[in-house]
């Protein structure tokens, strides 16, 4: 969590989509209480998501240098010249939205970083007070361009570690020419694929349960005993090592390994050991949850997948098992 935020500058550009050129604003925004405060928490939710990308910038494309020619004295020239260059892609995607642009220039443990926010218009309603016939009357108007509220986070951003040359991107896909792509690494900064932490945990976890499915009839001890090696090397570790998980999981099938592996290399990753970002903690963490082809869903914290004081599972000849939850507390 961005902790003890020091705001130095922060501006807004439109990206009204129903017209031909984005609106740039000359002068900085005033930033009182409301404003720090809806800044600091906007930043404070995006700024360490598992599913930011890292990037370590080069002059790739126009706006990787106007980020590495970036100083204090530039800021609002280069926040308008990265605007102009947004609104130009953005006006390629079938699928876009009209919204602000919210650049800040801020500093947090020493570290100064400059952030864009993307706000994309919410409906939102107020009411309206009128005169009529010398009678009050209270309406409901829809406002279209209302910005995310102080509990919601942008939808797309990315934070610009000055010093260290470090871009963090948070993104998703849009549709340009009948295509769902990522607008800002591959078109605004033109920066080689790579995977957000986020995303390669999901990797692995999909290629995993894909094994497991097609060569082990979707077993459920091979389902629990996958979540047991991630679970114990992440906490251990903070990696997952991909042949621990073929050795001892898929009992060292080269079939299954050589399939495996193809898997995750389509999906990005290469290494034998991954490593797995501590942002990651919650997710992988989390209860795993059981379903049965009859409906049935069972949750088990991850602290008991291998506690068989708690439950066992156990394989009958005919392929069905037997889940057996023993000295339970409170069942209610």
């Amino acid at each position: 969590m961005e902790t003890n935020i020091i705001i130095h500058k922060a501006i807004i550009h439109i990206l009204d989509m129903s017209i031909t050129s984005p609106v740039l604003s000359e002068l900085l925004l005033e930033i009182d209480d409301d404003t720090f405060e809806y800044i600091a928490k906007q930043i404070t939710k995006i700024a360490f998501l598992p599913t930011n990308k890292k990037y370590t910038l080069s002059n790739s494309s126009e706006n990787c240098e106007l980020l590495m020619t970036f100083d204090k004295d530039n800021f609002e020239q280069i926040t308008q010249s990265l605007s102009k260059n947004i609104f130009e892609i953005m006006k390629r995607c079938t699928d876009s939205y009209s919204s602000d642009l919210m650049y800040c220039l801020y500093e947090t443990e020493g570290v100064k970083k400059l952030c864009m926010l993307k706000l994309d218009y919410k409906d939102s309603f107020i009411h309206k007070i009128d005169e009529i016939d010398d009678k009050r009357i209270v309406s409901v108007i829809k406002y279209k361009s209302t910005l995310p509220n102080i509990s919601q986070k942008s939808d797309e951003s990315f934070i610009y570690e000055i010093d260290n040359n470090v871009l963090f991107i948070n993104e998703k896909k849009h549709e340009v020419e009948e295509e769902k792509t990522t607008i800002f690494s591959n078109f605004i900064f033109n920066l080689p694929f790579t995977l957000s932490p986020k995303d390669t945990y999901d990797a692995i976890e999909k290629a995993s349960k894909k094994m497991v499915k097609e060569y082990f009839d979707n077993d459920i001890e091979k389902k629990i005993n996958v979540k047991k090696e991630i679970v114990e090397s992440f906490n251990s570790k903070g990696t997952v090592d991909i042949n621990k998980i073929t050795d001892t999981v898929f009992e060292a099938d080269s079939v299954v390994k050589e399939r495996y592996n193809e898997e995750l290399k389509n999906s990005g990753i290469k290494e034998d050991t991954v490593k797995l970002d501590y942002k990651l903690d919650k997710k992988i963490n989390k209860k795993q949850r059981i379903k049965t082809e009859e409906g049935i869903e069972i949750l088990i914290p991850v602290e008991y997948l291998d506690d068989t004081d708690k439950i066992s599972f156990n394989t009958n000849e005919d392929g069905t098992v037997n889940i057996v939850m023993k000295s339970l507390n409170n069942v209610g």
